[in-house]
């Protein structure tokens, strides 16, 4: 009789454990059929994190078909068309169901204007070289001079020089409500950094040491109606203890 019991009861058990798996496999099928829909076709593509760049072309830069069933779009490929554009630093591609693809981006921030005989390169502050342009005027950063390029560059190339890595950790140093007050920023022979700002007014920096306390120093100067009442030819900040104004005779 004990065994009959057991027999009836691993019955009912095995049942049960069946018409369960019957059901999950009926909710998989639908949930299946489900994403497959119309439901979830990509409908939308939103853009944010952009400033130099357009809507527009983040959308043509990632190429996401209108009407792709958004669980079969290859974010990670995404990603990489995206990041071919030499402006892009990081990119993130998520999706926001049912039917909105998001796409999020950090661009390069452009730092110096780069003049060499190739043209004017503008650069971030990696030496990243953003774009070439014809203008300067167009935008208002320091102008490097005194370095030589060699080779030919191209957009998405980090440009190494000795030189150029100097004038970039000068900029890096330099506060940033100062930085757009410096029109050119040159590096001579014997590598010593001069700066021209707004005025027209030459500052001879010497190497890339202190420069928060030079800035501060040509702070003072460029505000003092005393100090500037009488033309001056440059000032000479080599030494911090002991600025030195050149005055015009």
């Amino acid at each position: 009789m004990t065994v009959v019991r057991r027999t009836k009861t691993l019955g009912r058990v095995q049942r049960k454990l069946l018409r369960f798996l019957f059901v999950l496999l009926l909710l998989t099928l639908a949930l299946y059929f489900f994403a497959q829909s119309s439901f979830f076709n990509i409908s939308q593509i939103e853009t944010k994190g952009y400033s130099y760049l357009s809507s527009a072309e983040i959308k043509q830069l990632a190429n996401i078909p209108l009407g792709m069933n958004i669980f079969k779009m290859d974010a990670q490929k995404i990603e990489k068309n995206l990041l071919l554009h030499p402006m892009v630093k990081n990119v993130k591609v998520a999706r926001k169901l049912p039917a909105t693809v998001v796409v999020s981006i950090q661009e390069r921030s452009p730092a110096i204007i780069l003049s060499s005989a190739q043209g004017f390169f503008v650069l971030d502050g990696s030496g990243v070289f953003l774009k070439k342009i014809n203008k300067i005027s167009d935008l208002k950063l320091p102008v490097v001079t005194g370095i030589n390029l060699p080779n030919q560059y191209g957009p998405g190339q980090t440009i190494v020089n000795e030189k150029l890595a100097k004038a970039l950790s000068f900029i890096s140093k330099v506060p940033v409500e100062q930085r757009k007050t410096i029109t050119e920023l040159d590096i001579n022979d014997d590598e010593h950094l001069v700066i021209y700002i707004d005025n027209g007014l030459e500052i001879r920096m010497g190497d890339e040491t202190r420069i928060p306390e030079k800035m501060q120093i040509v702070s003072k100067i460029t505000k003092s109606s005393t100090l500037l009442a009488r033309k001056i030819d440059y000032i000479d900040l080599t030494a911090v203890s002991t600025p030195i104004i050149k005055y015009s005779r």
